[in-house]
């Protein structure tokens, strides 16, 4: 390749394919060195139901459904998206804290 440039053609009848059982990306979280989880990044679709809800990078979440967000492993809180219709987070943004209500759609497209 001498000017080592790539051409790419677009291929008919192309279908994506989305391995459903793989959850679509929501929202992720951390834990600081203080122990409290801090949202650090919200997906940027359209449709992310806890985009439209109000959750927001830096958010610190205190609570889920009542429950302190210690208590929760990853693997629950998967579960929890999954079994819930809805989910409540109380979280803390910038000292004032906030319920953001979570309407699950059972029917949502997984995958990403």
């Amino acid at each position: 390749m001498k000017r080592k440039v790539i051409g790419l053609q677009p291929i008919k009848n192309f279908k994506r394919i989305v391995n459903p059982i793989h959850q679509r990306f929501h929202f992720s979280y951390g834990f600081t060195r203080q122990g409290k989880m801090m949202v650090t990044g919200v997906g940027d679709y359209e449709s992310n139901r806890f985009k439209i809800a109000g959750l927001k990078e830096g958010d610190e979440i205190v609570n889920i459904n009542g429950r302190p967000c210690k208590d929760f492993t990853w693997l629950e809180h998967r579960a929890l998206e999954v079994e819930a219709d809805t989910i409540v987070y109380d979280v803390l943004r910038d000292g004032d804290p906030l319920k953001i209500v979570v309407v699950i759609d059972k029917n949502e497209i997984q995958g990403d």
